[in-house]
């Protein structure tokens, strides 16, 4: 997937989670700090009352830093077990103007 961004103006990442499960998001490559900068994670609960077990939204947010082409590549495990082929993962295309 590819999202346009502008220099200084941080944008968000929102993928579905459940860290109940142990499973969450993580990089899966480094990024590019010369482009972009992450500024910050956070977990949203679902509107209502508290469920046990209940998942959420994953929210990454970012900070363009120039303008250019880069790549965000997230993976979703649980962080105690190796990397697999299986899991899955979200990769963006980010464009910088």
């Amino acid at each position: 997937e590819t999202l346009e961004a502008s220099v200084g103006q941080e944008f968000s990442i929102r993928l579905p989670a459940n860290p109940t499960t142990g499973y969450q998001w993580e990089l899966a490559q480094p990024l590019d700090e010369s482009i972009l900068q992450l500024v910050s994670t956070t977990f949203e609960r679902p509107e209502g009352p508290p469920r046990p077990g209940a998942g959420g939204t994953s929210v990454w947010t970012f900070l363009p830093l120039c303008a250019g082409a880069t790549t965000v590549a997230l993976r979703y495990r649980r962080p105690w077990e190796p990397p697999a082929p299986t899991d899955r993962q979200a990769v963006y295309v980010v464009v910088i103007h």
